[in-house]
């Protein structure tokens, strides 16, 4: 499950994170925190400072393009859920499809509240939500980021 970003989590509460109308992005990191997210990294506030962080390094390949049919996607649609079994709300969204990624692994994501400009142009302002510890290989082709069926953000 994923590591929730300090910020995130008071944005949500203040209401400055809408989850079901905002928009939010996904980007990913072929350097990236193994074992999740310390204290420290939690605490960063904008995608700026995440990408400023020695932990992470975003993903270069020429297959893997900022904000165009590859690079970072726009997440879709969003769901809650009230999870009273489990004590916990649930975000859910469909899957995320990355086309022909070649040549490098994924070892990161970051979902992120688009917060101004698209893509790397609002950097500064993007609040990182939740990080994703992966490891996947891409060889050319489709990756699916699969969205757990209980969501991909749990708040409890």
């Amino acid at each position: 499950m994923a590591n929730v970003f300090n910020r995130a989590k008071l944005g949500i509460m203040d209401a400055d994170i809408d989850i079901q109308d905002g928009t939010f992005e996904i980007m990913l990191f072929t350097t990236a925190p193994v074992g999740g997210l310390s204290s420290a990294l939690q605490n960063l506030t904008t995608v700026a400072l995440v990408e400023a962080d020695a932990a992470f390094v975003e993903a270069t390949d020429a297959s893997y393009t900022a904000n165009g049919d590859t690079g970072r996607i726009v997440v879709g649609a969003i769901t809650t859920n009230q999870d009273d079994p489990n004590d916990r709300a649930e975000a859910d969204t469909a899957d995320i499809t990355y086309t022909a990624l070649d040549s490098f692994t994924i070892k990161g994501a970051i979902v992120y509240d688009q917060t101004g400009a698209a893509g790397p142009a609002g950097d500064a302002t993007h609040i990182p939500v939740a990080y994703y510890v992966l490891d996947q290989l891409c060889n050319g082709g489709d990756i699916i980021l699969q969205v757990d069926a209980q969501g991909f953000l749990h708040l409890s």
